[in-house]
């Protein structure tokens, strides 16, 4: 069991649901915040603080660490901004390429009834 214990490694990943779970090392009921948290690698199996103090302490202090909290949440906040940007920017192509088949679909139509006329 020891040598099973061993080779869990344990990594930092974003959480998008605040949820109760069971530490995948010892089953100790618990809660996952938003953000980041600690889960078996591989899997969203969350780990407990006590489970991270023995098998992860520097990954456990940097969670608790004021300064890497808000870099985190500063550099969520960048690429949240940079996704908006992007998207705004595909929005503007889209309507712009909207804009051009609209005025030859009007133009189309035009044709069509100038056709129609000469029937």
């Amino acid at each position: 069991m020891a040598e099973a214990d061993a080779r869990r490694v344990i990594v930092i990943k974003h959480n998008r649901y605040a949820r109760p779970t069971a530490c995948s090392l010892c089953n100790t009921d618990g809660n996952l915040p938003i953000g980041p948290c600690l889960f078996e690698e591989g899997s969203w199996q969350g780990v407990c603080d006590d489970c991270a103090r023995v098998h992860a302490p520097g990954l456990l202090a940097m969670l608790h660490c004021q300064n890497a909290q808000r870099a985190y949440w500063e550099a969520q906040e960048a690429a949240g901004e940079e996704q908006r940007r992007h998207v705004g920017e595909t929005l503007a192509s889209l309507e712009a390429e909207l804009e051009v088949l609209q005025d030859r679909l009007e133009a189309t139509h035009r044709r069509l009834e100038a056709l129609r006329g000469d029937e």
